[in-house]
């Protein structure tokens, strides 16, 4: 039981770090097009 919770935090935890890394690199993304196209 305690092995199976410990596994599951960790791949949960995985999760959050894998989407908390997307969102970042989305989020720098339309920062960077945004400051692109308001410098044409």
């Amino acid at each position: 039981m305690d092995q199976r919770v410990k596994v599951a935090l960790v791949f949960f935890a995985m999760i959050i770090m894998v989407i908390v890394f997307f969102g970042f690199i989305f989020l720098v993304a339309i920062f960077s097009a945004l400051n692109y196209s308001r410098s044409i």
